[in-house]
């Protein structure tokens, strides 16, 4: 888990760099927007990152992604992605699921959307 949490921080501190250079490290109780400086561009950005990096993304069915505050929100929605020890609760467990679509469908789906948006 250690891992995880110093892959997020990195990337975290890659994103916050670019605006402000003077920034050496990034802890994971700081605010991203009050503490850091940044935008929803800049989360959406690090999301994309961490995506990419992790190949995974809790937003899509685990996490919403507006209870993102900080650092160690991040890390805490990324590690449900990876903990097999997680339950359902228990309005979810007599609904059925849909099938959870693969990355490169999730890509698809969102690049479909885009395209549909600004028609």
């Amino acid at each position: 888990m250690e891992n995880l949490n110093e892959t997020i921080l990195a990337v975290v501190l890659d994103v916050v760099q670019e605006k402000s250079p003077e920034i050496e490290a990034v802890r994971p109780d700081q605010m991203l927007v009050e503490d850091l400086g940044l935008r929803s561009l800049d989360l959406a950005r690090i999301i994309a990152k961490l995506e990419m990096k992790l190949d995974v993304d809790p937003f899509a069915e685990l996490v919403a992604v507006t209870s993102i505050r900080t650092s160690g929100d991040l890390s805490a929605a990324y590690a449900k992605c990876f903990s097999t020890d997680e339950e359902p609760a228990p309005e979810a467990a007599n609904r059925p699921r849909p099938p959870r679509a693969g990355l490169a469908s999730q890509r698809e789906l969102r690049q479909k959307a885009r395209g549909e948006q600004s028609q």
